[in-house]
């Protein structure tokens, strides 16, 4: 059927694009990952740590030198990620060790020894095997694991955002806001019962 001429002045209407109801995200708890890594090869258990504590995609994990980690010690740098924005990330001294303890010899040989995140994918689901747990990806042990982590620490949704390397503010909103929300929650309750222990004993007192 052919589509009818535009009237002069007529005005389109708007039309609205349905709101997709996002899934809420599934991350590796600290407790999982401590009963994940005993059961990691060297390799596998220093790229986990290296992921869940940077929120290092695997992607970008896995194209990582040696040069990248020795130009400033414990602080490596990440040139290529998915933001388009260069990264230099802070490490703990046990993650440091473990990465340094893997270390190529070879200058242009990959650091953790991946060829492509399929593998990491393959490692972890072997791994969880071992340990009797459900495989949760690299993303979810890396990124989400990341941002629950921190959030339930205190830190907010900008400082996530900020640290984690996201592009944008929405996105860790979209995602992870309800987490902030949460943590927001049980600390007015925190602090509302601190108060109604302070008043109590105040009568108590009087």
């Amino acid at each position: 059927m052919p589509l009818l001429p535009k009237l002069p002045g007529a005005i389109s209407p708007l039309v609205e694009r349905p709101k997709v109801k996002r899934k809420p995200v599934d991350w590796a708890t600290d407790d999982y990952l401590d009963l994940l890594l005993p059961h990691c090869g060297p390799r596998l258990a220093a790229i986990v740590q290296f992921m869940t504590e940077t929120a290092v995609r695997v992607g970008e994990a896995i194209r990582l030198l040696p040069d990248d980690f020795t130009k400033t010690r414990g602080w490596p740098h990440v040139g290529k990620t998915k933001s388009g924005e260069p990264r230099l990330v802070p490490l703990s001294a046990d993650t440091y060790a473990a990465i340094i303890a893997i270390m190529p010899a070879e200058p242009f040989e990959r650091v953790f020894g991946y060829r492509s995140r399929w593998s990491v994918n393959n490692a972890l689901k072997r791994a969880a095997k071992r340990a009797k747990l459900k495989y949760l990806s690299p993303h979810k042990i890396g990124r989400h694991a990341f941002a629950a982590r921190m959030l339930s620490q205190g830190y907010n949704l900008k400082t996530v955002k900020e640290a984690g390397g996201w592009a944008s503010l929405s996105v860790v909103n979209d995602n992870y806001g309800h987490l902030e929300q949460s943590h927001a929650h049980e600390a007015m309750l925190n602090a509302a019962q601190k108060r109604a222990k302070s008043v109590q004993r105040k009568k108590k007192e009087a």
